[in-house]
């Protein structure tokens, strides 16, 4: 399943919502509804956006622009965060090396791993069984997807590094798509 973690220097547990993240394709022009994500925060203020949502849990392929909006994330004293988030990334189904193209490559390390299991996105579990099996499911996806391409990703406006120590109490400790090899 696909999720995007961030982890904050203070608690913001009491502000945040799914409707404080913005999941944009700019390949289709389409935004994730907030209604179609889950939100978890856990241990050492770490907050997990994930899909169940989307089909089987999973963002549709494109180029994303994901923005946590800093206007509606505060501490448990009002801190708002300094300024906005954005990460840029992409979903390509069967991208195993992730060059924007499902191709000879991508064929080559599934069948490398077929029948093999515990493996992740990038050795050629494409469906993100749980068991990391390789199996006809990921040839499937593969096979479907063969010869996909994504184009680059539209400009966006520069935004302050993930990293601000310093700026207010409340500040960005790290921001990513988890097993960014996979979204």
């Amino acid at each position: 399943n696909h999720s995007v973690v961030y982890q904050f220097s203070e608690n913001v547990f009491g502000s945040l919502t799914p409707a404080d993240l913005t999941v944009f394709n700019q390949t289709t022009g389409q935004t994730i509804p907030a209604s179609a994500m889950a939100l978890d925060y856990g241990a050492n203020n770490t907050a997990t956006f994930t899909f169940p949502g989307q089909p089987n849990a999973l963002l549709p392929d494109g180029n994303y622009q994901i923005t946590l909006n800093a206007s509606g994330v505060a501490d448990a004293a009002g801190n708002p965060l300094p300024a906005n988030n954005v990460i840029s990334t992409f979903v390509l189904t069967a991208d195993a090396n992730r060059n924007k193209t499902v191709d000879t490559v991508d064929f080559n390390t599934l069948t490398t791993n077929f029948n093999k299991a515990g493996q992740n996105f990038s050795q050629g579990n494409f469906d993100y069984s749980a068991g990391g099996s390789i199996d006809s499911i990921d040839f499937n996806l593969l096979a479907s997807r063969f010869g996909a391409t994504l184009p680059a990703a539209a400009p966006r406006p520069l935004s302050l590094p993930v990293f601000v120590k310093g700026a207010t109490p409340l500040t960005f400790l790290s921001a990513a798509p988890t097993n960014s090899a996979d979204l």
